[in-house]
């Protein structure tokens, strides 16, 4: 009954203007950062006459602040949806907002006098950064919880049942943020169909469709918006693109398809036009010097703080270690960095002496290869803390890919895989704090070579965090 009342009021909600499917979060966003610039204009005057700072025009300030506050945020595309991983997009454009707005607002108190009110707008937008990143993270999580109940999705058919289209259909599940729910799989070979349908068994299975004459009405009936190609556009693709233009005409339908652009995952994809001829343009990602020198700095002051702070508890866990099992309490092992430049990687040690040296790591906790303590500091990450000496010296960084084994590298990696040895591993990354991190490093592609897409100091801070936070929750379950 629930589930029925939230599908009515999601047809509501939901209904085509222009063409474009409305989405409700955009109001609550606008709501939410408004909310957000007045409570925190009205704490940063608190915090500055608190401080014993001198009295401030707090309506004038609040009233030009809300005014540019709006200007500059939908300026900046704060309301233009555009998914990332780690919501990366979103929080690069919540930061320069907040620059670009208190340099204005500098500016105007500058230009009326106003001494104190630069003071107490120093405050405000410390106030406005938190804020902003907080209330949007509930907003995106009841929006998430929504989505998850079906609640104003963007349908989906998915052209294509092979290896990439249940690929993108495994992406869209594990994805529910992004708003999509895949309707239907389309495709005329009833071999490859099925195989979709085994991957996509359950009680809310997609539909799977061998007919193209069965289309149109499926897209009306299931109020489908959005079509993905995952062929190839070189061949069966092409023909499925016009098929798809035809049947779709007069409907609100977008059409996308998947660039196979093989080798050229960490490249900067744009696109751009010639006089009305679509162009995909490819540049190579530089690593930029300051950049380079500002993360290695990060890392020596980060990893030398932390040795320092977790001295006393990584004596602890040395002294667990040899009370737990007998052998050495540190498990040295050659790893490959960058440029596949062999090294020793050191680790506490969490498996029994009598285990394989060169074997795949575990990927559940009870592999009789582990030890009791083991078990705990791999639950907690804490094995990993010795590798802040790898950082010291250089041959590791604080966030980056994991480093493989040898034999990996030469076995089983394919050129893909050899984008992750472009950087500097790391330890931690995308990877370690995903759904995925039971799975081996290799067959998680996917974070590394967004990382290396999208390296810099603001992905590593994330990154930071995200890895402390984890470590805390993991230890509280433990």
């Amino acid at each position: 009954m629930i589930q029925h009342a939230l599908e009515r009021l999601n047809l509501f909600l939901g209904a085509r203007v222009g063409g474009q499917r409305v989405r409700w979060f955009v109001l609550a966003l606008v709501v939410t950062d408004l909310g957000c610039l007045a409570l925190s204009l009205w704490l940063g005057c608190l915090s500055h006459r608190i401080g014993g700072g001198g009295p401030v025009d707090g309506a004038t300030l609040g009233l030009v602040g809300m005014l540019l506050g709006a200007l500059v945020f939908e300026r900046v595309g704060l309301y233009r949806y555009e998914p990332s991983m780690m919501r990366l997009v979103e929080i690069r454009k919540i930061i320069r907002a907040v620059v670009i707005l208190a340099l204005v607002l500098t500016a105007f108190a500058f230009y009326t006098g106003e001494q104190a009110a630069r003071l107490a707008l120093l405050h405000a937008m410390g106030w406005l950064l938190v804020t902003l990143l907080g209330a949007r993270a509930l907003v995106y999580r009841l929006q998430q919880s929504l989505y998850s109940r079906r609640f104003n999705v963007s349908r989906v058919l998915i052209v294509g049942a092979g290896e990439a289209g249940r690929m993108l259909y495994k992406h869209i599940r594990e994805a529910p943020e992004l708003g999509y729910w895949v309707s239907g799989f389309y495709d005329e070979d009833r071999r490859t169909l099925a195989l979709a349908g085994e991957a996509a068994a359950g009680p809310e299975a997609p539909a799977l469709i061998a007919e193209a004459d069965a289309l149109r009405a499926f897209i009306e009936r299931e109020q489908v918006t959005l079509v993905l190609i995952s062929t190839p556009i070189r061949s069966a693709g092409e023909c499925h693109l016009q098929q798809l233009m035809r049947l779709t005409e007069g409907l609100a339908v977008r059409i996308c398809f998947m660039p196979y652009l093989s080798g050229y995952f960490a490249k900067q994809i744009q696109f751009m036009d010639i006089n009305g001829i679509p162009m995909v343009t490819l540049g190579a990602i530089r690593p930029r010097p300051a950049e380079q020198i500002s993360k290695r700095l990060l890392d020596l002051t980060l990893a030398g703080v932390a040795l320092l702070l977790l001295a006393p508890l990584m004596i602890a866990i040395a002294l667990w270690i040899r009370r737990d099992s007998p052998g050495p309490v540190l498990f040295v092992q050659e790893r490959v960095g960058k440029d596949g430049a062999r090294f020793p990687m050191y680790k506490f040690r969490t498996m029994h002496l009598d285990s394989p040296r060169f074997a795949y790591s575990p990927t559940v906790s009870d592999d009789p290869r582990i030890t009791r303590a083991g078990r705990f500091l791999r639950r907690t990450s804490l094995d990993e803390l010795p590798q802040l000496f790898n950082v010291l010296e250089g041959s590791m960084s604080l966030v980056g890919p994991r480093p493989e084994m040898p034999f990996i590298v030469e076995q089983e990696y394919e050129e893909i895989h050899r984008e992750r040895l472009r950087v500097k591993p790391g330890i931690t990354g995308v990877w370690q704090i995903s759904g995925d991190r039971d799975k081996q490093i290799h067959e998680n592609i996917s974070y590394d070579l967004f990382y290396v897409e999208n390296r810099s100091l603001l992905l590593d801070a994330i990154i930071l965090v995200r890895t402390l936070l984890f470590a805390v929750s993991a230890m509280r379950t433990c």
